[in-house]
């Protein structure tokens, strides 16, 4: 499952949106960085209807499990049908959504061979090279990852005062 939020904007209803809510389906595209004018090039103000394809110069890719096309350059795609959406009202505009929020179902991964490590189970970062959109005009790159262990309650609790409390105060609760 994923989660999409649109927040309201003055003028028309973002495309994306509104594609969501007359299709029920849509495919996910990661951004990777060498990708990032083609991308911002879609984000003219062009009327509804409008090919996003010619004007970023990207390629269609076939899906299998929705009718929207991926797109062939991204590393990592998701094909995706809509489970629910929820509009959220703005209390000082009545009738207007303050924004939307889209709840999705994944039916397809796509991941592109090159990017995919020799035992099959992670996407390479340095293939993948994300961008997200922070707001705005504003991107940020993903670089480097890290892993935090997992802490098991088994062997935290002997070693901490709190926990030994948390625990007791349990127990006593029943």
């Amino acid at each position: 499952m994923f989660v999409l939020g649109f927040s309201s904007r003055a003028g028309p209803e973002k495309d994306s949106y509104r594609n969501l809510k007359e299709t029920g389906e849509c495919v996910i595209n990661t951004v990777s960085e060498d990708m990032i004018e083609a991308v911002n090039a879609t984000s003219i103000d062009a009327p509804h209807g409008l090919s996003e394809w010619e004007i970023s110069g990207l390629h269609e890719a076939s899906t299998t499990t929705v009718k929207p096309s991926r797109v062939q350059e991204s590393v990592f795609s998701i094909e995706a049908k809509v489970a629910d959406i929820k509009e959220l009202s703005d209390h000082g505009n009545h009738g207007k959504s303050a924004a939307g929020m889209v709840l999705l179902k994944a039916t397809r991964f796509w991941v592109r061979e090159d990017a995919v490590d020799s035992g099959g189970s992670h996407i390479q970062l340095d293939r993948l090279r994300p961008i997200g959109q922070l707001g705005g005009r504003s991107y940020g790159r993903i670089t480097s990852t890290f892993e935090v262990p997992r802490r098991r309650w088994q062997d935290e609790e002997p070693k901490s005062e709190l926990l030994q409390a948390l625990s007791r105060s349990k127990q006593i609760r029943g």
